[in-house]
């Protein structure tokens, strides 16, 4: 049992190590571009949320319904969308609810 505790300690320390840098790099995502307006992980899915009325990348306003962000979709994106895709499968972080804005507390439940 000591080895399965060791591998659970250290799971747990990669597990949390990884929801920090996921953290750290998507609030220097939010704070470089003004319109984004949040980070949302949750029940196997991530994503960024656009401003509603601010422009998209296109230069079209956005509007309630349409600020989600495909996980892919810019190559701003990829510090956190690397991250996740290299380790969710491992870690399964996205399991793991958290939302915020770029200098707002961390949401676990909503």
């Amino acid at each position: 049992m000591k080895a399965t505790r060791e591998i659970e300690k250290h799971y747990t320390a990669a597990f949390n190590l990884t929801i920090v840098l996921i953290e750290e790099r998507a609030r220097k995502i939010l704070n470089t571009h003004a319109n984004l307006e949040e980070f949302v992980m949750a029940m196997g899915d991530a994503f960024f949320t656009r401003k509603i009325g601010s422009r998209d990348d296109s230069g079209f306003i956005v509007e309630e319904g349409g600020n989600t962000i495909a996980e892919d979709s810019l190559g701003y994106l990829k510090p956190v969308t690397n991250i996740i895709a290299e380790w969710d499968s491992y870690l399964r972080l996205t399991g793991h609810p958290m939302r915020f804005t770029a200098t707002g507390p961390v949401v676990t439940k909503w």
